[in-house]
């Protein structure tokens, strides 16, 4: 699968995916404020960030793609002589 077939496999599962992702992100941002140890919460909080992160870049990548699949310009021709 070549070109824009496998763009759009990209595509698609990174929007399905994004939410999934998001969802385990903001389970560990909450899970991490129950931990006492102070360098164990920021270890866990900011990997919890991270992973949000991961998964807003995912969302962000979806939405630009499919709003933009129909931006497509043709190429214009070169008068080379």
């Amino acid at each position: 699968m070549n070109g824009i077939g496998s763009k759009w496999v990209k595509v698609i599962l990174s929007g399905c995916g994004a939410p999934f992702v998001i969802y385990i992100g903001v389970r560990a941002l909450i899970k991490a404020y129950e931990i006492p140890h102070p360098q164990i919460f920021i270890m866990y909080f900011f990997s919890a960030s991270f992973i949000i992160l991961v998964g807003l870049v995912m969302l962000a990548y979806f939405a630009f793609n499919w709003w933009n699949k129909k931006g497509t310009r043709p190429t214009l021709p070169s008068y080379d002589d």
